[in-house]
């Protein structure tokens, strides 16, 4: 029993951290408790499926792309966009988090869809990812609602 050493909590990973904080606003603009700690839980327990699947697919980046063929373009420039682009992370995640907040908060479910949406358009609008990349993001989420 000596040697037992209590497990850390797992901090969010920081690539996801503006993400997390923008329901964390949510929740206190709305003056809805929740436990935060369960959401980078499941940011965190969500990464690292989608990240086998970015892996797996290994789809480049719009800039890679355009890189490639010789095309002038000028997306974002985010920390959040080193690995592969399909499926979207941020898509699977927002949609994630939206979905499971709405099943406890049912008459903000508009507005956290809403949430959701803004985010995954903000990652297509900056040029960081295609929007098949997204689509399948969002079904990666709805996958994975469907055992949580």
């Amino acid at each position: 029993m000596d040697d037992y050493v209590i497990p850390k909590k797992p901090k969010p990973s920081k690539k996801y951290l503006e993400l997390i904080k923008a329901y964390k606003n949510f929740l206190a603009d709305n003056n809805l408790d929740y436990d935060l700690d369960y959401l980078d839980k499941i940011v965190n327990d969500s990464n690292i499926h989608i990240m086998k699947l970015k892996y797996k697919y290994n789809r480049p980046r719009p800039k890679q792309i355009a890189d490639f063929y010789g095309i002038q373009f000028n997306p974002y420039k985010l920390k959040t966009s080193k690995t592969p682009s399909y499926p979207s992370g941020h898509a699977s995640q927002s949609y994630l988090l939206s979905e499971i907040l709405s099943r406890n908060f049912p008459k903000h479910s508009v507005e956290l869809r809403e949430l959701a949406k803004n985010i995954t358009l903000s990652r297509i609008k900056g040029g960081v990812h295609f929007p098949s990349d997204s689509a399948y993001g969002i079904k990666v989420a709805q996958a994975m609602l469907e055992v949580i």
